[in-house]
């Protein structure tokens, strides 16, 4: 019986969530082999190559799927959907796509593509519905939690930050990732309670306008961008989340590795993951004094934190790495079968 093959297509410039999650999904789906086909010299092909992974090159991508019968192209992202589409002309394999984004898709190519795949999923319901009527073959698969990199020094720095309850906001700093509410809401919580901290995690385009707009306040700090998340979450009592929009929001899956609780916005596919008043509260287009407030109770009343703390214990097993890959592997399964 010949080896069922995967190749993992993906053309992201950087190294975000969604790569993470193809590095979780090849790591763990560990009764297929795996070929990844990605932009040579980016962050994410360096992270393949460091794992020691199979990185292949376009012809030999090619080459592996005329070989063998049993393969299957996995796409990523926008540019790995058409590059599936185009490998799967030439070599008669089936191809499905992973959707990360909750918007619709655009172009008449890009169109034709989501509806030539063998299958398509949404990594929530609400991105699916936006590529709904493309294809028959839908399904939702949930992100998974990762593992991180911890540094003892780091984690000593951060135990050093003033107060004696931590909130966090992880993740890059960009318009879309709504910081100007973090820091509206750490303005009102620095006039009632100065125990409460604000740290902000992540690099990005916004930062020098974003470090304006919180001059004066001392219960925020800029940390930068770190990859030892680990050493960060461990010392995090609350996660802030006020994305403008969201495929699913893996930051908030990060945090609940932790048993953190959550205070986010109702984007995108986060209401799927945060069950409003058990592992977090969901505030509607995250409005800085609802969010300000629901941070000055959870930090009153600490029998409803440790109760929310207790609550992600459990539910974050529904978003284990392992029930991602488990749910992957049946869908090539059943693609290969049929």
């Amino acid at each position: 019986m010949s080896e069922s093959i995967i190749i993992h297509i993906n053309m992201a410039s950087g190294f975000g969530g969604g790569e993470v999650q193809t590095l979780n999904l090849i790591k763990n789906a560990i009764n297929y082999r795996h070929y990844v086909f990605a932009k040579k010299g980016k962050p994410f092909y360096n992270e393949i190559k460091k794992c020691g992974l199979s990185i292949v090159k376009f012809f030999e991508m090619l080459n592996i799927a005329f070989k063998n019968d049993k393969v299957i192209l996995h796409a990523h992202d926008g540019r790995g959907v058409h590059i599936a589409r185009l490998v799967s002309a030439l070599t008669g394999k089936k191809y499905i796509v992973t959707r990360r984004v909750d918007k619709k898709v655009k172009g008449s190519f890009s169109l034709s593509s989501y509806r030539k795949a063998s299958a398509i999923v949404g990594i929530s319901q609400k991105v699916l519905s936006n590529i709904w009527d493309l294809n028959l073959n839908r399904f939702v698969i949930h992100d998974s939690f990762s593992s991180f990199p911890c540094s003892i020094e780091e984690e000593e720095q951060i135990k050093r930050l003033p107060g004696d309850f931590l909130v966090a906001q992880v993740g890059s700093l960009i318009k879309l990732k709504n910081v100007e509410a973090t820091i509206e809401a750490a303005k009102i919580v620095s006039l009632v309670n100065p125990d409460i901290h604000f740290v902000i995690v992540g690099s990005g385009p916004e930062h020098q306008n974003l470090l304006e707009s919180a001059k004066g306040l001392d219960n925020i700090t800029f940390w930068g961008f770190t990859p030892n998340m680990a050493s960060i979450f461990k010392q995090t009592d609350v996660l802030i989340h006020p994305s403008r929009s969201e495929g699913l929001g893996s930051s908030i899956l990060e945090a609940y590795q932790f048993d953190i609780p959550v205070i986010t916005s109702d984007a995108g596919g986060i209401p799927e993951i945060v069950v409003d008043g058990e592992t977090g509260y969901i505030i509607p287009n995250a409005e800085p004094k609802i969010m300000a407030h629901q941070l000055l109770h959870l930090y009153r009343n600490r029998d409803t934190f440790w109760q929310m703390k207790k609550n992600v214990s459990h539910y974050k097993m529904d978003f284990s790495v392992e029930k991602m890959a488990e749910q992957y592997e049946a869908l090539y399964s059943r693609e290969l079968d049929r």
